[in-house]
């Protein structure tokens, strides 16, 4: 019982420290936008940080000669937060980093030593349990930084499209791979806009049709990258017309048509599995924590054995290459 106390303290405090935290940031800022130096100064930052964005993007335009798409509802995306978008990911991600490598750091000394160090013990391993996914999901879901990163994505696939067609031939193989995770994390982001543009409500009806569009959306652009091994720098142009196509209509608003239905006729749309991955991994690792238990392991000793379940099986799920585009995906989107 005393253990079921102390956890449930010590959840309560880290949840609590949170909630602080955010209100604190909250109530600065709302104070900062209140004082007009510091207004300005704060609308200047942002404003300056979305056309340095977009400016990226429309080099890489300029190139394919497509530098007269619309894109004005793209170009005025982001005028109000950018800059304050890009702080707040790159504090999260340094926060993340830190805590994961203190994890792994800990973890080390204490397969070295034999006994577990502070860092290891259950109520260190429970508050970083609470923590590090509240800001994973800060830095991934929170919907202040989803719907202006997957604009981020999108220009920064445009910008690999353009590295690829003006490389050489000795660049152009790696410029070919890092194409290849960016636009894998694109359609991850696709896949999920209907939680990430914050329009649709958790059982809105719209959300089926969003839904289906952006799986097509999907299989249109992986389309149009398979291209490219065929056809060369006309496919990357076609690619760079279809990402900034699904950009603009994603500023606009128009989720559930992020290409034109011209351009989606007889696309057909491969069965989405997600949620069988995601079982998978879930009930592999729960099964490996209890059978652990169950065999009377210590504590060090399931949570090192829950955590290499829960790699192994990410990766034979998901596959390496997935963990690999994220990380490609982080110094993309920090290197803007």
């Amino acid at each position: 019982m005393d253990r079921i106390v102390r956890a449930s303290t010590l959840v309560v405090f880290a949840v609590l420290a949170v909630v602080l935290v955010v209100t604190a940031y909250r109530v600065l800022r709302w104070v900062a936008l209140r004082i007009p130096p510091l207004s300005r100064a704060w609308t200047r930052w942002n404003a300056s940080t979305a056309d340095s964005h977009f400016s990226a993007m429309s080099d890489a335009l300029r190139h394919f000669d497509l530098a007269g798409m619309p894109a004005e509802a793209l170009r005025s995306a982001g005028k109000g937060i950018a800059g304050e978008v890009r702080l707040l990911y790159q504090v999260l991600t340094f926060f993340i980093g830190w805590g994961a490598a203190d994890l792994c750091v800990q973890g080390l000394k204490s397969l070295y030593t034999g006994h577990p160090t502070e860092g290891m013990r259950p109520s260190a391993l429970l508050t970083a349990a609470v923590l590090l996914p509240i800001l994973i999901w800060a830095a991934h879901y929170n919907p202040t930084l989803t719907r202006y990163r997957f604009l981020l994505l999108v220009m920064s696939a445009i910008r690999s499209c353009e590295a690829v067609a003006s490389s050489t031939s000795d660049e152009r193989h790696a410029n070919l791979r890092r194409l290849d995770g960016v636009c894998a994390n694109v359609s991850r982001s696709i896949s999920r806009v209907h939680r990430i543009h914050g329009s649709l409500g958790l059982f809105s009806h719209r959300r089926r049709a969003v839904k289906a569009s952006a799986a097509l959306v999907i299989t249109k652009l992986r389309q149009a990258e398979e291209q490219v091994d065929t056809r060369g720098d006309t496919a990357l142009t076609d690619l760079a017309t279809l990402l900034v196509t699904v950009a603009n209509n994603y500023a606009e608003g128009k989720i559930g048509q992020l290409l034109p239905q011209e351009q989606l006729e007889g696309v057909v749309a491969p069965p989405n599995r997600e949620g069988l991955r995601l079982a998978v991994v879930v009930t592999a690792t729960a099964g490996a924590v209890i059978a652990g238990s169950l065999l009377g392991l210590s504590d060090l000793a399931v949570a090192v054995l829950g955590c290499a379940v829960a790699v192994l099986v990410s990766i034979v799920a998901y596959g390496a290459k997935s963990a690999m585009a994220r990380a490609a995906e982080l110094k993309s989107l920090l290197g803007f």
